[in-house]
């Protein structure tokens, strides 16, 4: 049966051959009615639990808090927060210097929920010698696989927030950055995950 709302001739992908399991269970049950099935390759989906950053080993996930301030430039209607902007990328140095994980920039991919901080991330990106991490908004990655997205909801303010997730969750493709199923690949080493 398909989901209230949904046309009955809407084919779901429900073999996900991307992302670790942990990462799978609240997007399976939002929007695939507990039907989405982990396939992905062990090797790829476990491969960052060792990161020195993360609060645990046993989900290649991480949410940090930034007391930053959003921002605006006059001639734009569009956010930025270069506080978050800078942590973004303090994290990206930490993984590509790891010493536990093996990170290199393709690997990595960063989803900003406003375009002004895309092209804040990207300048200082370029800064530190890092202009060849993929940045941009959640179309950009759309049929994209990395195996770290690091998300900037860039704005503040709690009284934001229906701003940031109307940015964030695209219609049709709010749970793209972690769930996207796809086909099963013909060579299993050919597959990375985005966890």
């Amino acid at each position: 049966s398909s989901s209230p709302g949904w046309a009955e001739d809407v084919v779901m992908l429900e073999a996900n051959y991307r992302s670790h399991h942990e990462l799978l269970k609240v997007p399976s049950e939002l929007f695939y009615n507990g039907r989405l099935e982990e396939r992905a390759d062990r090797s790829a989906t476990h491969s960052l639990l060792a990161w020195e950053g993360l609060p645990t080993r046993t989900m290649p996930l991480l949410f940090y808090g930034i007391q930053g301030i959003d921002m605006a430039e006059l001639d734009s209607p569009s956010y930025f927060n270069l506080v978050e902007a800078s942590t973004v990328v303090d994290l990206v140095q930490r993984l590509l210097t790891s010493k536990k994980v093996a990170v290199q920039t393709s690997d990595i991919g960063i989803i900003a929920a406003f375009r002004r901080q895309v092209l804040k991330l990207r300048k200082l990106l370029r800064v530190k010698g890092l202009g060849s991490v993929n940045v941009g908004q959640v179309e950009d990655f759309q049929g994209s696989e990395t195996k770290v997205i690091i998300v900037s909801t860039v704005l503040a303010r709690p009284a934001f927030m229906h701003r940031i997730m109307q940015r964030v969750a695209v219609p049709h493709t709010s749970d793209a950055p972690t769930t996207t199923p796809q086909e099963e690949k013909s060579s299993p080493s050919s597959s990375s995950s985005s966890s």
